[in-house]
């Protein structure tokens, strides 16, 4: 277990200094977005029982193809469902749902957990912050995830955000360019 920790942690390390430095590749291109967040939800099912937690994925309407490097999409999806994992409740249900908006596409996970405290909102997306909640069960990290998911997102051309209401879970989201 020290040894995946150590791991997750030199890797988060990595990858938050090469986006610091403009080093990281980016292979943006087309790609159908119901085929992976199904694949996404698919890596990451074995992760969620852990938490006896669950993945649904609202079926969007269309068929959207967005822009994006699917790799580095893949890193910000494990990311959004392991932290909605985490913050879950037992036997809780984790919400993934697609809408198009002004040529852009938005993933939303949602949970129903704590929600994000006040005082922590203006952190969330700062490099090694974690929220302290004592009503949670013990969660690991870097304290990375955020800050990675927040330049991978911007070096596709989107944006990354949350909605939270105290006490109710939380909505994490990221809008991608759609492709033509």
């Amino acid at each position: 277990q020290n040894g995946k920790r150590l791991s997750v942690l030199i890797n988060d390390i990595l990858d938050f200094e090469k986006l610091n430095a403009n080093r990281m590749e980016f292979h943006n291109q087309p790609m159908a977005l119901t085929p992976f967040l199904e694949r996404a939800i698919e890596l990451n099912h074995s992760y969620a029982e852990n938490y006896q937690v669950s993945f649904k994925l609202e079926q969007p309407r269309s068929n959207f193809k967005i822009i994006a490097d699917e790799n580095r999409l893949m890193q910000v999806m494990t990311n959004l469902l392991s932290n909605a994992e985490k913050h879950s409740p037992v036997g809780g249900q984790v919400l993934v749902s697609v809408k198009e908006s002004k040529g852009f596409a938005r993933v939303a996970v949602t949970d129903h957990g704590s929600g994000v405290p006040e005082a922590f909102r203006e952190h969330l997306f700062k490099e090694f912050t974690q929220a302290k909640d004592s009503s949670a069960r013990e969660k690991s990290g870097t304290g990375l995830g955020l800050a990675i998911s927040k330049s991978i997102v911007e070096k596709m051309g989107g944006k990354i955000g949350f909605d939270s209401v105290p006490g109710q879970g939380a909505t994490f989201y990221f809008d991608l360019p759609l492709a033509e």
